[in-house]
């Protein structure tokens, strides 16, 4: 089981050429891209919402939510379970399964503000790779995780 910190099994994704990491306990499941339907007046990084399971998901651009560039082609979509709720996470590719053993995951560096934005869980090295381990719970900000559970919202 993952701990706080990012010890244990996460699903290792990329954009670009950077790597970043999910617990696997959090991940629903992975999709090909489902072309969510844009809502009007909603934050860039909003991609939209799409049906899957009988559940209406809504996306989110982890490239706009980490302010990355765009970059257009295939992606995938990572639906994990989050403080806001079963949310997609949009990425460029899934890499695999990796683990972090206990004690190789290291805390973001105090050059980060995290009172500020606290979607970083921790750095661990993967395949001679250092790979941002991402806090599913922090993930979606609030200002959109808001926006979701607004009743004129789902009702549109």
């Amino acid at each position: 089981m993952a701990t706080e910190t990012g010890e244990g099994k996460h699903v290792i994704v990329a954009l670009g050429e950077e790597w970043y990491a999910v617990p696997v306990a959090s991940v629903e499941t992975i999709l090909r891209d489902p072309k969510p339907t844009r809502i009007p007046r909603t934050p860039k990084m909003f991609l939209g919402v799409f049906e899957s399971r009988g559940k209406t998901l809504g996306a989110i651009d982890l490239r706009t939510r980490l302010e990355l560039p765009p970059q257009d082609g295939d992606c995938r979509h990572v639906v994990v379970q989050s403080a806001a709720g079963d949310v997609s996470l949009r990425v460029d590719s899934v890499v695999g399964i990796g683990e972090f053993d206990e004690g190789s995951v290291e805390p973001p560096s105090t050059l980060l503000n995290r009172s500020d934005d606290e979607f970083l869980a921790g750095i661990g090295r993967f395949r001679e790779r250092l790979v941002a381990i991402l806090d599913v719970d922090h993930i979606v900000p609030e200002s959109v995780a808001k926006s979701a559970r607004n009743p004129r919202l789902k009702a549109a």
